[in-house]
């Protein structure tokens, strides 16, 4: 069993004099048995010798847990301690000899890694006026200022080219994301410090860690690039087999209810008087002995599903446009395709995530860690950020896409992570649009 030092000061008052006599112990205890060491000396030893191991940092948490609850007032380790360094600097025997790549130390579905919280300095009202601080950079410069500014010098942007929206899209982004930095630097500035002393507010750092198995932040964006489109797919085929059985339901309901025109027209042709629901859902169709009565059920049965498909697509319809949408027309042929699609990827894989996931990673969920478990400041979050989409019909999509970036984002405490997954995810659906739409594939509800 490795042994760990503890060094405590404990302050003296005296009552005769002016000034604290401080004394110190040096005191060696085993985890399990609280020994105490036979000397100073050897208890020095000790922990040189584990620290130089670097196998005693969960020794050395599992100490401090066990003083804790004892009552012996024990700080949390700080980022960049001793401790800290070895477990970072220095990997222990066992994993060295699994290797980076096992798949247990990778730990995917091991909630431990993404529990630790944020030290928010802040309050709600805080959080609130930086989410409206981005909604009002949102509004007031797609649909105020940059519309106005363009009347004044004679400018209609509803008459714009599509390789002229594209420049206008490109320009009220970028300014949108100016803005919306502008606001929240000027709401946590007197955070500063705190957040200095923290070490892990807003950090986008490229040179900590790339390819590391716990916290490398291009490791894990490339597994969260993956899981995006496992969690979506999932969550689409979820969908499609619920709209299904829900189409089934509904020309199930209108088969056995009342017998719509089209079945009574039919009967009308063939003679015979219109049964009421109970029976024809028993008994199908008469068909007679003649093979014109059999085609006039079929007809009548190809307009009853005509008319479920119908309502099935106004549902859909009713949904709204979905996030790609808007972009679709402007991605069309012509001679500069090819600069409008370059104008496109700027918007939606280097500005929004650069945007978004400040706003919605970086502040609200790390902000939201004050008040809720981080697992539940990702789920809220995640809510959040798809209803700022405005799509009810991507909603579920965007909610999957926001966990999975919460997670990472939780994981790494490096917003690059998310940033490299959603700028690949939007990036990769823009292409992958451009490419059907120049070889003239139809792509329906993409």
């Amino acid at each position: 069993m490795a042994s760990i030092s503890i060094v405590a000061s404990v302050g003296v008052s005296v009552p005769r004099r002016a000034t604290r006599v401080t004394r110190t112990w040096r005191t060696r205890f085993d985890v399990d048995g609280c020994r105490r060491a036979s000397s100073p000396a050897k208890a020095r030893g000790g922990r040189l010798a584990l620290r130089a191991a670097g196998g005693g940092v969960d020794e050395d948490e599992k100490l401090k847990s066990f003083l804790r609850r004892k009552g012996v007032p024990i700080p949390p380790s700080q980022p960049g301690s001793i401790a800290e360094r070895a477990a970072k600097g220095t990997p222990s025997a066992e994993a060295s000899s699994r290797g980076d790549d096992d798949i247990a130390e990778l730990r995917f579905f091991d909630l431990d890694t993404v529990r630790e919280r944020w030290e928010v300095p802040w309050g709600g009202w805080r959080v609130f006026f930086g989410l409206s601080g981005w909604t009002a950079s949102f509004v007031l410069t797609a649909g105020v200022v940059a519309p106005v500014l363009l009347a004044l010098n004679g400018v209609d942007p509803r008459t714009f080219d599509p390789s002229q929206k594209t420049e206008y899209l490109l320009a009220i982004q970028a300014a949108e994301t100016g803005i919306t930095f502008g606001v929240l630097w000027l709401l946590l500035r007197g955070y500063r410090d705190d957040m200095d002393a923290a070490g892990d507010w807003f950090v986008i750092d490229p040179r900590r860690d790339a390819f590391g198995v716990e916290k490398g932040w291009l490791r894990w964006a490339l597994y969260g690039y993956v899981a995006v489109f496992v969690s979506i797919a999932v969550v689409a085929t979820l969908f499609n087999v619920g709209e299904f059985a829900m189409d089934a339901f509904n020309a199930r309901n209108s088969r056995a209810g009342t017998p719509t025109e089209a079945v009574e027209a039919t009967h009308r042709r063939i003679g015979e008087p219109a049964r009421d629901a109970g029976e024809f859902a028993v008994n199908g169709p008469k068909t007679g002995g003649g093979g014109g009565a059999t085609g006039d059920a079929t007809d009548a049965d190809a307009a009853v599903r005509d008319r479920v498909l119908a309502q099935n697509a106004a549902r859909r319809s009713a949904d709204g446009p979905g996030t790609i949408d808007a972009v679709l027309p402007l991605i069309g042929g012509g001679d500069d395709q090819g600069t409008r699609l370059l104008s496109l990827l700027a918007v939606t894989s280097v500005f929004a995530p650069a945007l978004e996931e400040v706003v919605f990673r970086g502040f609200l969920m790390a902000s939201l860690t004050r008040w809720l478990p981080t697992p539940g400041a990702v789920l809220f979050s995640s809510v959040v950020f798809a209803g700022a989409h405005l799509s009810a019909r991507d909603f579920p999509q965007l909610v999957c896409l926001g966990m999975v970036l919460g997670f990472s984002y939780a994981r790494t405490r490096n917003l690059l992570t998310p940033m490299t997954i959603h700028a690949m995810w939007n990036s990769g659906v823009l292409v992958v649009i451009s490419v059907l739409m120049a070889t003239g594939r139809d792509i329906p509800g993409l």
